[in-house]
């Protein structure tokens, strides 16, 4: 038989073991991670071959259409790209004749999360004719859109060397001269080694980097809707050693060997670091094309 002192002490210590979890789950930044998104989709249907990247050599959206003879090629602001609830909808205009008509395809895009290099899919092309007047579409008796969907079958798949970052930007602080600023005097100064975290709406931590020598930094994140924040630390790269000298004479002198950077971290609680600036949160939100650029500037608390 258990005595009621031991049952009891247990369970003191499964209720302890409860409370410091839940409080380390309070205290513990939560991580998502970001799946790959395909940058090149390659579909094929009857008579009819579409390929659209979302970055091409000169990083920009391209598609290129083939239907029998009709080869067209289009590329960035040629290309309209609509978010829906049924995917992403990429339209090109293919034919205009004036106040007659217009032609576009618009190819439905599905979200895909690549587990690999490369996946399968099926969607749909939609050849769509405009209709029009010489005084525009509202002198157009009955209907003014008239459709043509296409089966396409198709591979989505990415490729690391032509994937760029669609999210880059600047940290600065300022002000770094105390007293009354002066127009002559540059009071701003890159943040270098800035750790910036990238969250979503439920502050899950999505992605990090750390601001270069000119307080640069960049990422390559799924399009959406984040959060920038400056974390209260500091990563400091330290300079590479003097090579030490080979004492002579040797027959054959040694080469100088490098040794890699050490990479150190600091943080605020530390006695030794100054306290850093105080820097906004920055809320961004990244296209389904193209990038986008942000500038973050913290303050110091120098007046």
């Amino acid at each position: 038989m258990i005595s009621s002192e031991l049952l009891t002490k247990s369970v003191q210590d499964v209720v302890f073991v409860l409370v410091v979890g839940l409080v380390g789950l309070a205290f513990t930044p939560a991580f998502a991670e970001i799946r790959i998104q395909p940058s090149l989709y390659e579909m094929t249907g009857k008579d009819l071959q579409i390929t659209y990247t979302t970055s091409n050599e000169d990083g920009e959206a391209q598609l290129d259409y083939h239907r029998f003879r009709k080869h067209l090629t289009f590329k960035g602001d040629e290309i309209r790209v609509q978010r829906t609830e049924l995917g992403r909808l990429v339209t090109v205009t293919t034919r205009q004749v004036p106040d007659l008509k217009t032609e576009t395809v618009s190819v439905l895009i599905p979200d895909i999360n690549l587990e690999d290099t490369a996946a399968v899919f099926t969607t749909f092309a939609i050849t769509t004719t405009h209709l029009t007047t010489i005084a525009g579409p509202d002198l157009v008796a009955g209907q003014v859109q008239s459709y043509r969907p296409k089966r396409l079958t198709g591979k989505a798949s990415y490729d690391p060397t032509s994937i760029r970052p669609n999210l880059s930007g600047v940290v600065t602080f300022s002000p770094t001269c105390p007293g009354p600023q002066r127009i002559d005097h540059n009071c701003e100064q890159p943040y270098v080694g800035a750790l910036v975290q990238l969250n979503d709406a439920f502050d899950n931590i999505l992605a990090t980097a750390t601001t270069d020598q000119s307080g640069l930094f960049d990422m390559l994140v799924a399009p959406g809707e984040y959060i920038i924040r400056i974390a209260p630390i500091r990563i400091i790269p330290e300079p590479i050693p003097e090579p030490i000298p080979v004492p002579a004479p040797l027959p054959t002198p040694l080469p100088p060997r490098e040794v890699a950077p050490v990479t150190e971290v600091l943080a605020d609680d530390d006695a030794s670091l100054i306290r850093f600036p105080a820097c906004p949160e920055t809320a961004v939100s990244v296209p389904d094309q193209g990038s986008v650029f942000v500038r973050i500037r913290c303050d110091t608390g120098i007046r």
